[in-house]
């Protein structure tokens, strides 16, 4: 019996960092965004699939998902704020993964808290190890109590 030598090709693939969106956010971005205790938003990751090895990754459709966290700055446990999946597509190359959050209280966060949020982002089956895997960070998040 031989041996055989096998390389897997590089993938290269592009995650641009967890975007907070909102109707009352100011549009210069800082270190540290408010959210208004009712007030609805939406998280968003940005995944770009660069060169003819993504192509042919994307040839076999995998799975894109982003779990998105909340842990406070101080004490606390970290909380799952929600998942995200999309299925590819082999021709498109960029995809936005957005997870909307009504209220404060849909995402479970307190008022008055601080909170760091991250997003896991994986390729891939669901149900098996990730093709490609990356975790993201964003600015602090500071939620205020309602000012009635």
């Amino acid at each position: 019996m031989g041996s055989m030598d096998i390389h897997s090709i590089s993938i290269f693939c592009r995650l641009e960092g967890i975007k907070i969106l909102s109707a009352v956010l100011a549009s210069t971005p800082t270190d540290t965004v408010i959210l208004q205790h009712n007030q609805p938003y939406s998280l968003q990751v940005s995944v770009e699939f660069i060169g003819s090895n993504a192509i042919a990754l994307l040839a076999l459709t995998p799975t894109l998902r982003a779990d998105f966290y909340a842990t406070p700055v101080g004490v606390g446990q970290s909380m799952t704020l929600g998942t995200v999946c999309l299925s590819s597509q082999p021709q498109q190359q960029l995809y936005t993964l957005e997870l909307k959050i009504p209220s404060i209280d849909n995402a479970g966060l307190e008022d008055n808290r601080v909170y760091r949020l991250s997003a896991l982002v994986r390729i891939g089956a669901t149900d098996q190890p990730a093709i490609l895997c990356g975790v993201l960070e964003a600015p602090i998040v500071q939620i205020c109590g309602d000012s009635s």
